[in-house]
């Protein structure tokens, strides 16, 4: 009975070193895969300083100081837009009352992509946003990754995003390569002045993920529109879809991914 009792105690104790020397490798590798991210967040606290002494927006379209190219379009130039910090740490913007005025945002940097080079690791990467339209039918959203662009009315050439467009309040999900794309009608709707979460999934190899306030409505998986050939920038617009001055607000932004290898 006792070289019973010492066997269970000696194999409890190896199976317990076993555990704890796994729990260790385990913590290390979740601690080098947290480290090994490029990592992007913007809360908009710094709009505040675009509030003047009346509390309304300022309309200067130079915005790169704070890290964000603002393209205005319409007769949203210079002062006509209102883009200011509503309750210190969300983007307020109403654009003129015009159709087609707003303005698209994006970061001045490009910093993300789809590449599917299974060679250099699997660089997945996540998007999300919070944001809201007060007028959910007559106006035009859009809300991902794009490259660079100075017109984003239409979408853009490379890129995966969420869009509506005006006339409707249905919301979209696309993936677009050299401006041939992939795109799904979700059964996800817009609605007036309601906060939405969007979501964007990239696995790093044949899949995109969307999800809408926390449930996946389209999932693409043709390679071939992925835009692994570009590199792509956090980006978002807004803009009337008739001649009144609608508005619109984002919480804020992030995009995380797995960094490149030297």
């Amino acid at each position: 009975m006792k070289r019973i009792i010492a066997f269970i105690i000696v194999a409890l104790f190896l199976f317990t070193g076993m555990v704890q020397a796994q729990t260790m490798a385990t913590m290390r590798a979740n601690k080098e895969a947290t480290l090994d991210v490029v990592t992007f967040f913007d809360d908009f606290l710094s709009f505040r300083h675009f509030i003047d002494s009346t509390g309304t927006g300022i309309g200067d379209n130079d915005f790169y100081d704070f890290g964000w190219i603002v393209t205005m379009v319409g007769s949203s130039q210079d002062t006509s837009v209102q883009i200011i910090d509503e309750m210190n740490g969300i983007l307020k913007l109403t654009p003129a009352a015009s159709d087609n005025d707003g303005a698209g945002f994006q970061w001045n940097a490009e910093i993300f992509d789809c590449d599917t080079n299974v060679t250099t690791g699997y660089r997945g990467w996540t998007v999300g946003m919070d944001v809201k339209l007060g007028e959910a039918t007559e106006s035009d959203f859009m809300g991902g990754l794009s490259i660079t662009d100075t017109d984003l009315t239409d979408g853009s050439s490379d890129g995966v995003w969420f869009y509506k467009t005006d006339a409707q309040d249905t919301i979209f999900c696309t993936v677009v390569k050299n401006t041939v794309g992939d795109t799904t009608q979700t059964n996800s709707v817009f609605v007036d002045s309601v906060w939405n979460r969007f979501d964007i999934d990239f696995n790093g190899r044949n899949r995109i993920t969307f999800r809408i306030d926390n449930v996946v409505v389209a999932t693409h998986t043709s390679t071939a529109y992925f835009p692994n050939d570009e590199e792509l920038t956090p980006t978002f617009g807004f803009w009337n879809g008739q001649s009144v001055a609608e508005v619109f607000w984002i919480d804020w932004y992030y995009s995380q991914q797995v960094r490149k290898e030297h």
